[in-house]
């Protein structure tokens, strides 16, 4: 078990001994498709049942010899992948008795590079918001009814089934879910089903082949399949609605730059403090009073808020009578100038900054979601993202686990998404989960309404590569993962996927401002418009 690419020769005539061997072998995961095996027995191939699964699925050769009449003879068979028990080998080599060696094929090749056309394939799926499920007539399935799915990981499998060569027929999970890990170390779902074994004919087989999910790869998951190569890499983010247009309370500062309002306020100091003591022809003593100190610097401000009426005209005074030098009354023109250019360009800028509603999106984190009591977070049930919630032990899942208690947890299969949008919209609800999933439902809701009433939070929570899933050393898998290659780099994987989504861009861009032509000012937005008041 240590070693690879070894050869495992099998010397026996006692089929208990064979199929021991063959069990202890496939819970000790001792052949793997790097090993090679030879099983050396008389028995005919019939006979050889329990071991026929090992042969199917293993890079292996039969060697059946013939020691009649002390003549040696020999035959080397292969069993095909997938075959059912009873179905005769595939003879690859013979030695004749004269010691002459007959090579039909190579003894050892890739036998899931390329599948014969007779191999059909069990492959698990699920409902979701890309794919549906259909029932049609078929006197010879089961029940008399064949099931079949419609959605993009159909068209990938049709891709995958022509290029290795196999048909399919699909098989739900009784649960009807993903899967999970249960408390007793079970799977449920499609994981189950991959992951058990069935028994047909006093034969151990595979129940379900592989699953197409895709599958958030985890390390709960790995426990119990096999992962092909990624398809795809998806983020988790906060889902949630835009709520109602309204205007910014701050905006009465969005006029001016932080950096105007502290020049303006550091002239205003200057011109109350440092002019006054420096440029005046008061004395010292006349300005030791509170009272003619506290009077000149509210002539200032009273300038900047346009109050010009009393405070200019003994500013003026004070400056230009008396004597007054030139530069005092430059300073002063310059003053008036400025802020009434100043207070114009303000005044402007406010009303139509006033005339602008932003939609709020208040939830941008997993951090912003868990810390407001009102919002029920909804997770996907039996997905790679609330299992990482389920196992954490600290930190903000382990806080979003205990925040079940409170009923703020909610777990829902995907199919059931749409009928909690009215309550994402205002805000009630944050659904997390795959951007891919939540892009889909926000497209589909576009489709109905026209609207785009949703927007993605900019934190990625987790981010994990999907993928499908095989049995665990399921020899399959190198030979999907060869087309999933092809299939990726040549960007199939991605057009096929946003191609089955009606405007799945439609609302990838979401504005967070809007311009009102005419609108009524609310109780909320009353202190800016005293503000603006004050200010005239």
């Amino acid at each position: 078990m240590a070693s690879w690419m070894v050869v495992v020769v099998v010397v026996s005539d006692d089929p208990v001994f064979l199929a021991a061997f063959a069990q202890q072998a496939r819970e000790g995961r001792l052949l793997v498709w790097a090993t090679r095996l030879i099983v050396v027995s008389r028995q005919a191939p019939y006979s050889l049942h329990p071991l026929h699964q090992t042969l199917a699925l293993t890079n292996s050769l039969l060697l059946l010899v013939d020691g009649a009449a002390g003549v040696a003879r020999a035959a080397g068979w292969v069993v095909l992948p997938y075959q059912r028990p009873g179905i005769a080998p595939l003879q690859v080599a013979s030695w004749t008795a004269e010691g002459n060696l007959s090579l039909h094929r190579p003894l050892f090749w890739d036998k899931f590079n390329k599948l014969s056309g007779e191999t059909n394939l069990l492959v698990t799926l699920e409902t979701s918001h890309r794919h549906s499920v259909v029932m049609h007539p078929d006197p010879t399935a089961p029940g008399g009814v064949r099931l079949e799915f419609r959605g993009f990981m159909v068209t990938i499998l049709d891709y995958l089934a022509q290029g290795i060569n196999f048909s399919y027929t699909f098989k739900r999970a009784p649960d009807q879910s993903w899967g999970a890990k249960m408390q007793d170390g079970s799977f449920t779902g499609m994981l189950g089903l991959v992951n058990r074994e069935a028994i047909w004919e006093n034969v151990v087989l595979q129940e379900v082949h592989f699953g197409l999910g895709p599958f958030g790869i985890n390390a709960a998951r790995y426990e119990a399949v096999d992962f092909t190569w990624p398809v795809s890499f998806v983020d988790v983010k906060v889902f949630t609605g835009r709520g109602s247009p309204e205007v910014d309370p701050w905006g009465f500062l969005l006029p001016l730059t932080p950096w105007v309002w502290i020049v303006l306020l550091l002239l205003v100091l200057f011109l109350s403090a440092g002019s006054i003591f420096l440029f005046t022809k008061f004395s010292w003593k006349d300005l030791g009073s509170m009272g003619n100190l506290s009077t000149i610097n509210l002539h200032f401000v009273g300038i900047m808020l346009r109050q010009c009426e009393f405070p200019s005209l003994t500013l003026l005074a004070v400056w230009v009578g008396g004597g007054g030098w030139w530069w005092q009354r430059v300073v002063l023109g310059v003053w008036m100038l400025m802020t009434m250019v100043l207070t114009r360009s303000y005044e402007g800028n406010l009303m139509s900054l006033l005339a602008v509603r932003h939609l709020p999106q208040p939830y941008q984190t997993l951090r912003d979601v868990v810390d407001d009591p009102s919002v029920v977070m909804v997770w996907h049930k039996q997905g790679a993202p609330i299992q990482s919630v389920m196992d954490a032990t600290s930190g903000i899942f382990s806080e979003v686990k205990a925040s079940e208690e409170q009923g703020r947890l909610l777990v829902l299969p995907l199919i059931e998404y749409g009928a909690i949008l009215d309550k994402v919209i205002n805000q009630r609800i944050a659904i997390i989960d795959y951007v891919r999933i939540t892009r889909a439902t926000s497209s589909r809701h576009f489709s109905l309404t026209g609207r785009c009433d949703f927007y993605i939070g900019q934190e990625n929570i987790m981010a994990h590569p999907v993928a499908m899933i095989g049995q665990k050393d399921s020899p399959i898998i190198p030979s999907l993962n060869a087309r999933i290659t092809s299939m990726t780099e040549a960007g199939l994987y991605n057009y096929w996927n946003n191609e089955g989504i009606a405007n799945y861009s439609a609302c990838e861009r979401v504005k967070t401002k809007t311009t009102i032509i005419s609108s009524s000012l609310s109780l909320r937005q009353c202190w800016v418009g005293k503000f603006l008041c004050v200010w005239q």
